[in-house]
This record gives structure tokens, C-alpha cells and sequence, in this order.
């Protein structure tokens, strides 16, 4: 009785008929082009529900509503936000994510978190630098680090993590865009690379 594993009979059929194997997997593959051509890639939450879904059905009353639930967040790890250098980089990413990614529609950041009620302090840049002097800057961190409403969403509450986020603005109809990819890859893509850019 022959006691020889599977594999091991497997692999000796491979080795004696190599060739007509190795032939018939570059017939597959020229047969699978024309569909991997085909082939249409997509990250839209829809495709993985039916039709009458009720989370399907509540996507589209948010959609109708407020237009595009997608956005992009961008993480900024310091030691100290709220450090002349991290709030730079926070307006860096900001202002290159507004300018590159495309459908973005407004940056919210710890920098542009308003509140009229108490009349939140604001600091000032130009061309991403910080211009404000030393007792805005103070007024600043004091507001927020005093702010418990908003640690834990913009910021974490050990000050070390502050989020950028980038609403965007309604893609367009299945008839007007003729890509085959979903818009969502363009915006992922240039905000990759807005934010790679920036770590140079």
C-alpha cells in the first residue's frame, strides 16, 4: 500500500505534466481578461444591500437631507496639540485638503470650530503659519483645554490626538459620471496624496 500524502502524489502528477499545466492556466487567464476588463469596482454601502433594505432607505433620507454622508478624517498624533507645530500641521492638512480633494467642501478642525454662544477664540495664519501672538494663543489652549463638550470629537481628552475632517459635497448622478471607478476612489487618492505631501 502506497502511503505517500496527497500532496506529495499531487506534486509529482504537476512535475510530469508541467507543460500542459502551465498551458492551460495562460488559457484561463487569456479568457479572464475580457471580464476582469469589465470588471467594476466599488466601495458604495449600497452594493452590499438589496434594494428595499432599510438601512438602504435610510441612506437615501440622509442623503436627501444633507446630500453626501461621506467625508475624509485625517488623525494628527502630537504630544501636544495645541503646540505651535501641531496646529500648523493641523492647518497644513486642512487647507491642502480643501484645495486638492476633489468634491471637498468645508475643513473642520479644532481650528475652525466655532462657538457664538461663548464666543470661542479664533487664532490667525498666513500661508499656514501661525501669526497670532503669545496671549491669543494662551486664550486659545485655556478655551479648549476647558471645552469638555468637544473633547473626545475634535480632540482626545489627554490632548495628543486631534482629528481633521473634510465634508464633501454630492457626487455626481450614475449619468454624468462615466468613470468606472466610484468618485470615492478620486477624493481617497488626493487625499492621500494632499496629506503625503505635506510629510515632506
Amino acid at each position: 500500500m502506497n502511503t505517500l500524502p496527497f500532496w506529495k502524489k499531487f506534486s509529482s502528477v504537476c512535475i510530469s505534466y508541467k507543460l500542459p499545466i502551465i498551458l492551460l492556466f495562460i488559457i484561463l487567464t487569456g479568457l479572464s481578461i475580457p471580464g476582469i476588463l469589465k470588471l467594476n469596482i466599488s466601495v458604495n454601502m449600497e452594493s452590499f444591500f438589496l434594494e428595499g433594505d432599510p438601512i438602504i432607505k435610510n441612506q437615501k433620507k440622509f442623503k436627501k437631507l444633507f446630500k453626501n454622508n461621506d467625508f475624509i478624517g485625517v488623525l494628527v498624533e502630537s504630544k501636544d496639540i495645541f503646540s505651535k507645530n501641531s496646529l500648523e500641521a493641523i492647518k497644513q492638512i486642512s487647507t491642502s485638503l480643501t484645495k486638492n480633494v476633489p468634491f471637498a467642501k468645508q475643513a473642520v478642525s479644532i481650528l475652525d470650530a466655532k462657538n457664538p454662544l461663548f464666543n470661542s477664540p479664533q487664532l490667525s495664519f498666513k500661508h499656514n503659519r501661525l501669526i497670532s501672538n503669545k496671549d491669543e494663543i494662551t486664550k486659545f489652549k485655556s478655551y479648549y483645554k476647558a471645552d469638555i463638550s468637544q473633547q473626545g470629537v475634535l480632540y482626545s481628552k489627554d490632548h495628543t490626538e486631534a482629528w481633521v475632517l473634510l465634508t464633501l459635497k454630492s457626487y455626481p448622478s450614475k449619468n454624468k459620471w462615466k468613470e468606472n471607478k466610484d468618485p470615492l476612489f478620486d477624493v481617497g487618492k488626493a487625499a492621500y496624496n494632499a496629506v503625503k505631501s505635506i510629510q515632506k
